[in-house]
């Protein structure tokens, strides 16, 4: 920060800064110094520290709300980012928890870097089976999502394999009688 630029009625301090604007540079300069001291600054006045916020939330309710609703629209693209890179580091905690698997069960499924149907590589997802609960692979999100509407049936799986084939012959023509959207579209404007 430029010292000329500095509030001019203020005493100067260290280089040429006033005290506020100094500590703010340092506080830039120095955020692990910086967090170490707000935070003994905190343990040794807790109590006190408390009571104020709480005295202050009972006393002023609309405010405090009002406070609140503030922060969390200032802060919601930071908070967004935090949990996004929480959720980076903690995935394979979370879905060990969540599905009651040893992390090296997660390790060995979030290994593998293509969906097991279809080969593809984006959107990845766990996949389990939803009457155990166990890990059963990666999928894309279109894959996990075509298993989940088959109810998890193979034997509906197989079904519409075989529908599928019985009528994916390609030398059968299209309908004459069916027009395209075009053609459609323009004979109704007329």
């Amino acid at each position: 920060m430029n010292p000329i630029l500095c509030h001019p009625d203020k005493k100067r301090g260290g280089r040429g800064l006033c005290k506020t604007c100094y500590l703010r540079v340092w506080r830039t300069e120095n955020p692990d110094k910086d967090k170490a001291a707000r935070d003994r600054y905190y343990e040794k006045h807790r109590d006190r520290l408390v009571d104020k916020a709480r005295s202050f939330r009972l006393t002023n309710p609309e405010e405090y709300k009002e406070r609140n609703r503030q922060n969390y629209h200032r802060f919601k693209e930071r908070r967004l980012r935090y949990l996004d890179r929480w959720k980076k580091r903690n995935a394979v905690k979370i879905i060990s928890h969540r599905y009651g698997a040893p992390e090296s069960e997660v390790l060995r499924i979030l290994a593998i870097s293509e969906c097991e149907v279809c080969g593809s590589t984006k959107d990845l997802h766990v996949d389990h089976d939803h009457l155990s609960g166990v890990l059963r692979g990666r999928l894309c999100k279109t894959c996990n999502m075509a298993i989940g509407l088959l109810k998890d049936s193979s034997d509906i799986a197989f079904n519409v394999g075989r529908y599928l084939l019985k009528h994916n012959n390609n030398s059968v023509q299209p309908y004459p009688e069916r027009l395209d959207l075009r053609t459609a579209v323009a004979r109704r404007k007329r």
